[in-house]
């Protein structure tokens, strides 16, 4: 838990510090991760993606925030996130994603 604060906090610096995350959206900087990735198209910053594979591999020790990101990675699926984003989201709950997330995944194959 202690090490995933501290690397959340380093990339909210780093994000804060290159412009990329306004001051006031720190706050809530998990939201705010997911909720820049929705609208991501190839071609643009991964800056966002990275934001949130950062976050991915700071749960590593915490399997409560780890389902909890997992959970919230999912619940973008069923959202208008575009392709982009959904693929990326994949991709992330393929490394972080456990048996509740199959549904998600699950809706997409119709």
């Amino acid at each position: 838990m202690q090490r995933c604060m501290e690397v959340l906090a380093v990339v909210l610096a780093a994000a804060i510090a290159s412009g990329a995350m306004p001051q006031a959206a720190a706050q809530d900087p998990w939201d705010d991760a997911l909720g820049r990735i929705v609208s991501y198209e190839y071609g643009q910053s991964r800056a966002p993606l990275t934001a949130v594979a950062d976050l991915c591999r700071a749960t590593a020790e915490s399997p409560a925030e780890r389902s909890k990101l997992a959970a919230d990675l999912a619940a973008l699926l069923d959202s208008d996130a575009t392709l982009a984003a959904k693929q990326f989201v994949c991709r992330q709950l393929a490394l972080i994603g456990s048996e509740e997330n199959v549904p998600a995944l699950a809706a997409l194959l119709l």
